[in-house]
């Protein structure tokens, strides 16, 4: 287990500071990638397509999984993150580095 900035890794999983009423997501790579957030909190644990560039948001009021996928499901990259009464805005830049992660975001 390693620590890095508000990332907190275990295995394959990495573990997320707090942020609050849901998450918004910026695509920041040249591609197409698939998105899941799990449904513990409620919503739906279907994949959804981020186009490059893009970005998109899920509502959600406690702790999830945030799992970012590759096209042809060669790549993933998954996070817990613990959502409250703000946004946490989520900079996805590509499988080979960890999101920046900004909580306490108005929308």
């Amino acid at each position: 287990m390693s620590v890095s900035g508000t990332l907190l890794h275990a295995g394959s999983l990495t573990f997320m500071a707090s942020c609050f009423k849901g998450f918004w997501i910026f695509n920041n790579t040249n591609e197409s990638v698939n998105v899941l957030i799990s449904r513990w909190t409620g919503g739906s644990a279907n994949w959804y397509p981020i186009q490059a560039s893009s970005n998109d948001a899920w509502k959600r009021s406690g702790q999830e999984m945030v799992v970012f996928r590759s096209q042809d499901g060669s790549r993933t990259a998954g996070y817990y993150v613990n959502s409250g009464t703000k946004w946490c805005k989520i900079n996805f830049s590509g499988f080979e580095k960890d999101p920046e992660f900004i909580p306490d975001v108005d929308g």
